[in-house]
């Protein structure tokens, strides 16, 4: 029922209870880490999409321009 103290003075239930402790403390670590690594990529992610629409976006209206352009220069030659 009780445990006393080994010939080194030291309790091996009170290590066990330690060491589960500090597998629990690192387990929780671990997963704030992670939640926090997997925020940043999916706001990275999300930040890639909207530049992406944007560039998007902006060449679609150089296109535009661009054609329009074009197009009034070959009706002046004519």
């Amino acid at each position: 029922l009780f445990s006393f103290p080994d010939e080194n003075g030291v309790n091996e239930d009170s290590i066990t209870v330690l060491l589960f402790v500090l597998t629990c403390c690192l387990s929780v670590i671990l997963v704030i880490m992670f939640r926090a690594v997997y925020r940043q990529n999916q706001w990275l992610k999300h930040r890639h999409e909207s530049t992406a629409s944007t560039t998007e976006e902006m060449l679609l209206k150089t296109m535009n321009c661009s054609i329009t352009i074009d197009y009034r220069e070959a009706n002046d030659a004519t």
